[in-house]
């Protein structure tokens, strides 16, 4: 199998040098007939993705992965359920550590058709298993998605826009992971930057999940999400002096919000009941912001921000305004 290196710059300012890569992929399905996808349809593929991973590797006929000697190294617990105990000791009393892929579903329209296009973007160490993540994909098609067994063909898997997959030619190469690279934004002063989420975010803000729209639990979230994601998958040190990020962040204030709650609801087979994962969309306006924080916004906008992100939850798009607004 071959690889091909591929450097890709998105950040805009360099106050924040993340060692983060990440290696984008893009689905195209075929169904056998047209379907109507619904609203958290990232929810079902996540489900279908992580059903197959598991039959790809276990070794337990009762498929529990506590009762597992080999689950500290084992590829599904790594990759879909990681826990501490699968990394160093010093994420003791770490809960929900971030799972090293995120489903970019925000071009899923909910209309009936029968061709259905999603991304995957495998992050750090993660791209080292591509193959499984493809082949999770290609296989399901045969099974059937969802409770309905929606069957399809897998018809191309692409990465920076060449062909990695085709029903004729099969898995042919896997590029490389693109390694985030900080450049400086050129802005003096403070600015305004408007966030707009596309898909429904989730923020808890003093222990609940009803977000008042400020900044602070917001950046926080970000923060955590990277600094996690860039030490378990990407070898970063766990040692990074955040403060001064964090004093500049409590200083960023909402001035315009225009959101909507969405509510959405999913079986998990896993845990056998239903959860909640609503979250809000719409606009958010900040002034008063320093552009020591744009790079991390950027990178926000491919890892997103928030709990269940990778379900395809949290994503938005960041526009700089200028001057700052009042």
């Amino acid at each position: 199998m071959t690889h091909q290196n591929n450097s890709v710059i998105f950040s805009d300012n360099s106050a924040y040098l993340t060692t983060l890569t990440l290696l984008p992929l893009e689905f195209t399905l075929q169904f056998e007939k047209p379907i109507n996808p619904w609203l958290f349809f990232g929810s079902t593929l996540r489900g279908g993705l992580g059903f197959m991973l598991k039959r790809f590797v276990c070794i337990r006929r009762d498929k529990i992965c506590e009762k597992c000697p080999i689950r500290i190294n084992c590829i599904y617990k790594k990759l879909f359920e990681p826990t501490t105990e699968n990394f160093s000791s010093i994420f003791k009393g770490v809960h929900d550590l971030p799972r090293p892929f995120i489903l970019n579903v925000s071009d899923i329209q909910n209309e009936s058709t029968d061709e259905l296009k999603f991304g995957l973007t495998l992050i750090g160490d993660s791209a080292k298993n591509a193959h499984y993540f493809i082949n999770a994909f290609i296989e399901l098609g045969d099974k059937g998605i969802s409770k309905e067994k929606l069957k399809y063909k897998a018809i191309s898997v692409t990465s920076f826009n060449a062909a990695i997959y085709t029903r004729e030619a099969e898995l042919v190469k896997i590029p490389l992971p693109t390694q985030i690279v900080g450049e400086d934004s050129g802005i003096d002063g403070v600015i305004s930057v408007e966030l707009n989420f596309i898909t429904p975010v989730r923020i808890k803000e003093k222990g609940s999940y009803y977000w008042s729209g400020s900044f602070s639990p917001l950046f926080r979230s970000l923060l955590r999400r990277i600094t996690l994601l860039e030490t378990l998958y990407c070898g970063a040190s766990p040692e990074r002096n955040i403060q001064e990020l964090l004093t500049i962040s409590d200083e960023v204030k909402l001035i315009e919000m225009k959101r909507r709650f969405r509510d959405q609801r999913r079986y998990s087979k896993r845990l056998d009941k239903i959860t909640l994962h609503g979250g809000y969309l719409g606009k958010f306006v900040y002034a008063n912001f320093n552009p020591q924080l744009i790079s991390l916004l950027r990178i926000g906008e491919r890892i997103h921000i928030g709990h269940n992100a990778t379900f395809g939850m949290g994503e938005f798009k960041l526009d700089l305004l200028q001057p700052s607004l009042k």
